[in-house]
């Protein structure tokens, strides 16, 4: 019985430890999501750039780094939220970026949400990452495939005996 027990909790250890592993949606870099519908805009685009949790009616920075460039200053609305249109500049080099929104959370907090983006379509779908992490999902299907088989042998032999 004790050999049940143990295998029991080895298997859900390691159920949990493949769980636990990064997971593979979005852009939550570094305070969360920023929501960037084209990640592929070519040099001097217009594109849409969305994010939440700014302070109501705060002044909030849109930027984009490699070298600095600030390309907007927004207001969030009542709920800390923006949603604006930038012009990627024209004479930005093609290549991955980083594009920032800057402000102050509710508590006057910095706030910083980040995303890539490919400047000149040099490389991505332009389609955001997103989905499951299936690694994880096949991992935790062959543990618990194999833990039910491991019970059942011992249960057999455990009723033979």
């Amino acid at each position: 019985m004790r050999r049940i027990a143990l295998i029991g909790l080895l298997s859900t250890l390691a159920l949990a430890t493949i769980l636990a592993g990064p997971a593979v949606a979005g852009y939550d870099q570094p305070d969360g999501p920023v929501e960037v519908p084209d990640s592929t805009p070519a040099p001097g685009q217009t594109m849409r750039v969305r994010g939440g949790g700014f302070a109501p009616y705060s002044q909030v920075t849109i930027l984009i780094r490699s070298e600095p460039q600030v390309l907007a200053t927004v207001q969030a609305d009542g709920q800390g939220y923006v949603d604006a249109e930038i012009t990627v500049p024209a004479d930005i080099p093609t290549g991955t970026h980083t594009l920032e929104i800057q402000g102050l959370d509710t508590d006057g907090e910095v706030r910083v949400l980040a995303t890539p983006v490919d400047v000149g379509g040099t490389g991505g779908s332009g389609l955001p990452r997103t989905g499951a992490a299936i690694g994880a999902m096949v991992g935790a299907g062959l543990v618990l495939v194999t833990l039910g088989t491991v019970l059942t042998r011992l249960r057999r032999r455990a009723e033979a005996a």
